[in-house]
């Protein structure tokens, strides 16, 4: 899998639609964790450290089209969009300065 290809997930539908409702006031994101096969392997943790292992990518997905599915429906999220710290900084600032999440 390239760096460039989409993550494929499938969202229930109840759940796509609340992530997708433009008349919400707060803005809402998908965050998706990937985790190890192993989930024993996922954290580390010691006096010193808490490791997660792998990554988390967002998505928005306001203002997205209607699902004609009747039960799930797949979202592409952009491996770009890795989800981390300075990440979350730089959206609430955006978000505190009136910038839609893209």
């Amino acid at each position: 899998m390239a760096a460039s290809d989409p993550i494929s997930y499938s969202l229930d539908l109840e759940t796509y639609h609340a992530l997708r409702d433009v008349k919400v006031c707060i803005p809402r994101i998908l965050v998706l964790v990937l985790v190890p096969d192993d989930v024993q392997e996922w954290i580390t943790q010691s006096e010193h450290a808490l490791m997660l292992r792998h990554c988390a990518y967002w998505v928005s997905l306001k203002a997205m089209q209607p699902s004609t599915n009747t039960a799930t429906q797949t979202v592409h999220i952009p491996r770009k969009n890795l989800f981390g710290p300075q990440v979350l900084q730089t959206m609430m600032t955006k978000i505190a300065d009136g910038i839609e999440l893209q």
